[in-house]
């Protein structure tokens, strides 16, 4: 009987570890601000805190120069895949929008 009980209470954390696995996601965030160090201070800082109040949530940052983000972004819409969860570009909005890339 006692070896039941263990194997009910390991086969039901395992059950609960496999759960939070399953709903664990990984942000993808692209910044422009490669050269700035004082905003990618800050930007890890948000990623800190959303990772400490989303346990078993990770968000992954990559830095790009200004003059390379836009083709690369538009390059990975274009494609259907490979595109952030997350990003910051100032310009060329509209098209985005217009493409439907963009969501609230």
């Amino acid at each position: 009987m006692r070896t039941l009980a263990r194997s009910l209470v390991l086969g039901v954390c395992l059950a609960l570890v496999g759960a939070a696995a399953a709903h664990a996601v990984e942000l993808q965030w692209w910044s422009h601000w490669a050269i700035e160090d004082a905003k990618k201070t800050v930007l890890f800082e948000a990623k800190r805190r959303f990772e400490a109040k989303n346990p078993g949530h990770t968000v992954t940052i990559t830095f790009y120069e200004k003059k390379n983000m836009w083709p690369t972004l538009r390059a990975a819409f274009t494609a259907g895949s490979g595109f952030p969860d997350v990003f910051y570009y100032d310009m060329d909005v509209p098209e985005f929008m217009t493409a439907g890339w963009l969501a609230d």
